[in-house]
């Protein structure tokens, strides 16, 4: 398991635990610092999945992209609840570009 995200353009790829991973987002671009910080929220045992559930519609995150980052590299299995909710277009992890910003 990684320690902390790796940033730029495709690090998500190269990450093993999202290497096969079947999960596609919605969403081109994640914060490297936010996984960090959720990431050790479940290191440390703190995390509480209530009201944090990951909404998927079909193999599509809706919403929870970077908690199930952060389950996949710390280990820890995400939730899901299941939503309606369209999307446009759809991202590998591979295409995802990961930020050292906090937006």
């Amino acid at each position: 398991m990684a320690d902390s995200c790796p940033t730029g353009p495709g690090a998500l790829g190269r990450i093993p635990e999202l290497a096969n991973d079947p999960y596609l987002a919605r969403q081109p671009s994640v914060s490297g610092p936010k996984i960090d910080a959720i990431a050790r929220l479940m290191r440390s045992g703190k995390w509480n999945w209530a009201d944090n559930d990951i909404k998927v519609n079909g193999n599509v995150i809706i919403d929870g992209h970077h908690r199930y980052i952060a389950a996949r590299l710390t280990g820890i299995e995400p939730r899901f609840i299941p939503s309606t909710e369209r999307y446009a277009m759809t991202f590998s992890w591979q295409q995802l570009r990961v930020s050292k910003s906090h937006s």
